[in-house]
Parts: C-alpha cells; structure tokens; sequence
C-alpha cells in the first residue's frame, strides 16, 4: 500500500527533515500542507515538494487522501491535530514531544483506545544515532556484562537569536525534560531492554539567560527509575565530551564522545573513578569501536 503523507504544523525543522528522508522510499508521496501560525513554512513547503497547502486541518484530513499525518507543530498545538487525526482513522508520526500536559496525554491515550488500528510514532531519532547504535550492540554481544546504571548527557547550544518565541514560553514549550530528556529516557528503556517504573525526581533552572523569564535551559538533575536499577539523566555545559555513560557490574563502562568519532569502553577490573568534566585524553582507553563495526 502506498503511504501519503500530509503535513499539519511545520513549527520545527524535524518534520521537514523526516518528510525528506521518507520521500526517498518507494511508495511515498506527499498530498499536502496545513499550518494556520506558520503559514509561511507551509507555502513554501508547498512550492518544495509540489504539493498543495490546505485552508484548515480538517480538509487536509479529509480531503488531501492521505493515510499518514506528520506533525512538527507548537509543542502545545499537537495534541489536538494529533486526536483529529487519529478519530479520522489516519496513522500519526509526531515530533516531540508528543504533549505537554498530562491533560492532552489522557486525551491522545483515550483515542488511542477508540481506534485501535491507528499508530502513532514519535521521531526518536538517537536509536539511529551511530554513537548510540554502537553502545547497543556492545551491549547485546555482551560486551560490557550487564547493565546496572547508565548516565546520559545532552548539552545543547540554545543560540536565542535563531529560535522562535514560542520556544520561551513555558505553556506553548512544555520545558526542557519533556523535549530534550525525552531522548535520554528513550535511550535508557532502549538500551536496558525495561520499561520505566517511576519518575524519583526531576529540576530544571536558569543560570545564564536571566533575560528570559519564562524559560529554563538547565536539567540539573532527571532522576529516572526503571525496573532493573535507577538511571541518572543529567547535562551541563557544551563542551562536555563524555555525553553517554553505561555501568555495569563489572566496572566496565561504555561511553561515547562529542567528538563523534567512536564509541570507547573500558575494560578495567576496578571501578573507574570517572569524573564527567575530565578531558577525553586523560580517561585511558582500552577499546574503540568504529561507529562502522
């Protein structure tokens, strides 16, 4: 069967980025475009990939014949293109994060539960991320032993200048755990093969941009239990180079590095004493593998 993708809500780059990638695959096609705040995007969306923007969503819905809905809009508009479109029968792939409110959750889940049939997907793009993808096949060959804690660190340039408004106010937002922490979440279940057993604690703060009021850009501390051992989620600054750190009860310990140029692993018999600011060049290396291997 033929997947025709229709467009509501080009508020991020990842929806255009996604649509790209899935266009090179046979059997794609794009019917058309819908976004009442960025209408500018959607036109020229529209004149890019040939396809005709639409009035409402409703119409693009209904009207366009599509059979699979991508969403990158305002964090906090999704919810509502994400339940229309699920009522209409129509499959969902969304940027996150999927919500902002624990509200909006309930009412996607509830029409999940109306229309079993319909999938929804969310771009969680680090399980394609090499560096990541590395540390899981460590992991399943059963190179480190098993995983007992994994620390995951996502610095991020905020660059103001070049994000929307929407971006600093917390309603539209949703905050930094629910769109940046989510990856790490993701790559904690993924990588430990569990599931998460409860939130322990979570706080977020604004240390360098006191301009801005309604905006934190710091998770100083995301505690997440999932049920084999607790995970740690943290950030700082970003010229990190320890980004992913994976424990296990050997004191092995797999990590990967901004420098993007391998995933490293060490093989020592006792615990290292691995501070996350030290330099890459001071932590002793036993094993690269080849982001290729």
């Amino acid at each position: 069967m033929e997947t025709k993708i229709a467009m509501a809500g080009l508020a991020h780059g990842h929806g255009i980025g996604f649509l790209s990638a899935a266009l090179k695959l046979n059997g794609v096609s794009v019917t058309g475009f819908y976004d009442n705040v960025n209408k500018e995007s959607a036109q020229e969306a529209s004149v890019k990939f040939n396809a005709p923007v639409y009035d409402s969503l409703d119409d693009l819905i209904y009207s366009s014949g599509a059979n699979t809905l991508i969403t990158a809009a305002i964090n906090s508009d999704k919810a509502d293109i994400i339940v229309k479109a699920i009522d209409a029968g129509i499959n969902i792939i969304s940027d996150k994060p999927r919500v902002t409110t624990v509200d909006d959750l309930h009412r996607v889940t509830d029409a999940l539960e109306r229309n079993k049939q319909v999938k929804l997907y969310l771009m969680l793009s680090e399980r394609y991320n090499p560096v990541v993808v590395t540390a899981k096949k460590l992991i399943d060959a059963g190179e480190i032993g098993s995983v007992v804690g994994i620390i995951n660190m996502r610095p991020h340039r905020l660059r103001p200048q070049g994000r929307p408004d929407w971006m600093f106010n917390s309603r539209q937002y949703g905050g930094i755990i629910n769109d940046i922490g989510v990856h790490d979440i993701d790559i904690a279940v993924w990588l430990a093969n569990s599931d998460v057993d409860e939130i322990l604690a979570a706080s977020v703060s604004n240390k360098r941009f006191t301009d801005i009021h309604d905006f934190n850009d710091n998770r100083i501390k995301s505690v997440v239990s999932i049920i084999w051992q607790p995970v740690t989620v943290l950030t700082f600054d970003e010229n990190l180079t320890l980004l992913n750190t994976i424990y296990s009860p050997h004191y092995q310990t797999a990590f990967a590095t901004s420098s993007g140029d391998g995933t490293y692993y060490l093989t020592t018999g006792v615990a290292p004493e691995l501070n996350p600011y030290t330099p890459q060049n001071q932590i002793i290396l036993t094993k690269k593998f080849s982001m290729q291997d």
